[in-house]
């Protein structure tokens, strides 16, 4: 499952076109696409390119190694800045909004189209040079293939059922302005939204990758028996071909449905029964103890949900105080998801050791493991700890009861912690709803129609306002006179918003 980052990198492209600047057309015209008849055959013709040469570069001994390292490196890093010429020279944004299509979805489609058709022609011409290398002696390293482009279309899946269901909001006037104008209906929508993809992805997962039920004949029983007696479904232990590349286990889904539990190929060859048993019962551990559900509420509800009371407590402070709060916020994040990352891998451990009745089939999994990776035996990751590490915490859970007691002790601190911090982030943000409402309500009942009403919620507003919402209300405030002298009964704010601009 390797992150194409030529992918990644054109979406920050996508996400950032809008700012980059007057290399936009002023207008959309077809003409203007002519440039991608050039453009978006390049990434092809670099991997042909890279194809006539591969005999001679394999005949070159490790000098051919590195040159086709780079070759597929430039191929890789052509893509997002070829995509990046079709988003400014190209007028690939100006053509989508000249064809009013009045569909996010359909928008996006068009958007996206360029970036994932290159990255299709990269990969799959990666395949074709992987299937020649594979009959040599030379190795193409970490290079994935059609793994990275099932990877890429996993990646866009949140964006397209974001385009998608804000189409389908748009069908409702009230619903639309509720979500997309309110600061309660926008935090109640990212909710749902992510909510939404914890339901979908891990079926997307399932769809897209090479994934399937059939586990290798000898293993297949004792494997599922072991799931089932920890209270996994056994039908949701799924084997993943990576072409023996990854040696790795997953928990998909952080909601308890769907869930699936992945062992890849590499993994299956290369542990006995015992050990997977130990990798079984350490991921189901995971979803017992729900590492999932809880690493989904501290880095997704609680920074959600934060955002609200932090604009109202920071909303004035300068561009500086603001970038380093930023700074300081990211790396307090990045210590706090490594602390309860490797905790969570402490305790999936010792939940496996104790459901198997001892710490062994774990320990055997490690070991096997590490020899296969021997830098991770004593250094540990963002994600998991050192071998070492775990080993000697299960070596402690299994031969010291106070130590297990007190592992215990601190699990029940470390949930109490997450609890109150909650519950504090809960309050602050019904604080900042109450405080944001009634403003909210104006532009409610504005842009739903109701002009008078909107006129009297303003009228209504007094004391202090949030200093950014001022400059709102005057605005609105005027708006909303200008509304009434053309509807004095109210109607469609779309009717009259061309005369109120």
């Amino acid at each position: 499952m390797t992150i194409p980052v030529s992918f990644l990198l054109g979406l920050v492209v996508l996400l950032i076109h809008e700012e980059l600047g007057d290399s936009l057309p002023a207008t959309g015209s077809w003409v203007r696409l002519m440039p991608w008849l050039v453009l978006l055959p390049i990434p092809w013709l670099l991997s042909r390119l890279t194809m006539r040469s591969l005999g001679r570069v394999l005949l070159m001994g490790p000098k051919g190694h590195v040159r086709l390292q780079f070759a597929f490196q430039l191929q890789a890093y052509a893509v997002p800045f070829i995509y990046y010429l079709i988003m400014t020279k190209g007028g690939l944004p100006s053509v989508v909004t000249s064809l009013s299509l009045h569909s996010i979805l359909a928008e996006t489609l068009i958007l996206l189209a360029p970036l994932l058709i290159m990255e299709s022609i990269l990969r799959l011409g990666e395949r074709s040079i992987q299937t020649t290398l594979s009959n040599s002696s030379l190795e193409s390293g970490s290079l994935l293939g059609v793994s990275r482009l099932r990877m890429a279309f996993f990646i866009t899946t949140p964006i397209l059922l974001f385009a998608g269901v804000t189409d389908l909001v748009f069908l409702n006037r009230r619903l639309e302005v509720f979500l997309s104008g309110t600061s309660l209906g926008t935090t109640l929508g990212l909710v749902m939204m992510v909510l939404l993809l914890c339901a979908v992805l891990p079926l997307v997962f399932r769809l897209l990758m090479s994934t399937t039920t059939e586990l290798p004949e000898h293993l297949a029983r004792d494997l599922r028996q072991t799931a089932s007696q920890l209270g996994f479904p056994p039908r949701s232990v799924l084997a993943m071909d990576t072409g023996y590349r990854a040696v790795n286990a997953a928990l998909v889904g952080p909601l308890p449905r769907p869930r699936y539990l992945v062992l890849t190929d590499g993994l299956l060859s290369v542990l006995d029964s015992q050990a997977l048993r130990g990798v079984v019962a350490h991921e189901v551990g995971h979803a017992r103890a729900g590492h999932p559900a809880l690493l989904l509420l501290v880095f997704g509800g609680l920074p959600l949900l934060s955002l609200q009371p932090l604009f109202l407590g920071f909303g004035e402070a300068s561009t500086a105080v603001i970038l380093l709060l930023s700074g300081l916020a990211i790396g307090l994040g990045w210590a706090v998801l490594r602390a309860l990352a490797h905790r969570f891998e402490f305790e999936a451990d010792l939940l496996s050791a104790e459901a198997l009745g001892g710490a062994q089939p774990c320990i055997d999994a490690l070991r096997r493991v590490g020899e296969l990776s021997p830098q991770s035996i004593h250094r540990a990751s963002l994600r998991h700890p050192s071998e070492q590490q775990r080993i000697a915490c299960l070596l402690g859970w299994e031969s010291d009861p106070v130590f297990r007691t007190r592992f215990k002790q601190s699990g029940r601190r470390l949930r109490h912690a997450i609890a109150a911090v909650t519950g504090i982030v809960l309050i602050a943000t019904l604080w900042a709803q109450v405080v944001l409402w009634p403003v909210d309500r104006a532009i409610y009942l504005f842009y739903t129609g109701d002009f008078p009403a909107a006129q009297a919620q303003l009228a209504q507003l007094d004391g202090e306002l949030p200093a950014h919402r001022e400059r709102l209300v005057e605005e609105l405030t005027a708006e909303a006179n200008a509304a009434i002298e053309l509807l004095p009964d109210g109607g469609e704010w779309r009717e009259i918003s061309g005369e109120l601009s």
